[in-house]
């Protein structure tokens, strides 16, 4: 009787102690996480208040980046957030270093950097309010796409603008990434997407600073820097030349990004 008792109290134990596992293992969040720029990504598995404490991170970004005053203040918050990012495994095996370069732009290809910044000093009279050009980027965003590398994108472009200007400028940064890339090889800016069309916007929020002060959106809105339809189901062609990280708790669900861009246009809709 003694011995049966022992026995029971022990597998009692061995319950008590696998129960919490399998609960845990059921209450376990898949993330995407994906280095714009770079081709990596992987998927991680975080506890329940794990991905709550990371969906937090994106939420304080945009207060932070509401209260920035300049880019050298932004990128002190995006390189913190990487560092916690870290500290819940979500960089995998990169580097914190990396990837604080990668999110403040320090990836980007320097000629096609210099070509932006000229274009930028002729045109800054010409530029509204709902443009930003070399910036730090930062949103959450649902109905979003992220295309790559973005010279593929370009290339698409080049046969479907009629405006001459704009069809030498998309030219002229095509063949930069083309015949520079040897010389720097840096990583390859994405495109997004943002919102489908008029009747499909995106909702949530959009924060940059960069050579046009800060700009911000919240939705309803969608990319304007070009309107055509490139894809059958995709127009709203929104930030070129993105690098940084994105996560997204489930495929299709809202994601989570901050890096930095090339040229990004939103325009907010009814």
């Amino acid at each position: 009787m003694k011995k049966l008792v022992s026995l029971i109290i022990i597998l009692l134990f061995i319950g008590v102690a696998i129960a919490p596992s399998i609960d845990a293992s059921d209450d376990l969040v898949e993330l995407d996480v994906e280095f714009c720029g770079l081709g990596r990504k992987h998927t991680i598995q975080l506890t329940q208040q794990e991905a709550d404490e990371v969906e937090q991170l994106f939420v304080d970004i945009e207060q932070k980046l509401s209260e920035a005053e300049t880019r050298e203040e932004a990128e002190i918050i995006f390189k913190e957030t990487v560092v916690e990012l870290d500290r819940f495994g979500l960089l995998g095996g990169m580097s914190v270093e990396q990837a604080q370069s990668l999110v403040t732009g320090k990836e980007h290809n320097p000629v096609v950097v210099k070509l932006f910044e000229i274009f930028y000093k002729r045109n800054h009279e010409k530029i509204g309010n709902n443009t930003n050009i070399l910036c730090l980027i930062a949103g959450i965003t649902d109905y979003t796409w992220f295309i790559g590398p973005i010279m593929w994108s370009f290339l698409i472009l080049l046969f479907k603008i009629n405006s001459e200007v704009l069809y030498f400028i998309l030219l002229s940064l095509f063949l930069s990434y083309s015949i520079f890339l040897t010389i720097f090889p840096m990583a390859f800016g994405y495109n997004i997407y943002v919102g489908n069309d008029d009747t499909h916007p995106a909702y949530g929020w959009l924060s940059t600073i960069g050579l046009n002060g800060k700009k911000s959106w919240n939705g309803p809105f969608i990319g304007n820097i070009t309107r055509l339809k490139l894809i059958e189901w995709l127009e709203g062609l929104g930030v070129v030349g993105f690098t940084g990280i994105k996560i997204y708790f489930q495929p299709g669900q809202i994601g989570f990004y901050f890096g930095s861009a090339l040229w990004v246009k939103i325009e907010e809709v009814d």
